[in-house]
């Protein structure tokens, strides 16, 4: 592969399907811990980039709406 220059690229990464729905739901416990918070104490969450179902999957594990 070559970007527009005409200098070689590396392809995308290829990521596993279940990659978001795996990671995404520690992190934002993590993140909310530290910031002595829970999960139910978040108001919005708003995710970039993923596709709905795996958004309502996050959200099931978070035991949210």
């Amino acid at each position: 592969m070559v970007n527009v220059a005409g200098k070689p690229q590396q392809p995308a990464r290829k990521f596993p399907a279940t990659f978001n729905s795996e990671r995404w739901p520690p992190l934002i416990r993590q993140v909310t811990a530290r910031a002595g918070l829970t999960v139910d104490d978040v108001n919005w969450f708003f995710f970039t980039q993923l596709n709905v179902n795996t958004i309502k999957t996050v959200m099931a594990n978070l035991g949210q709406p």
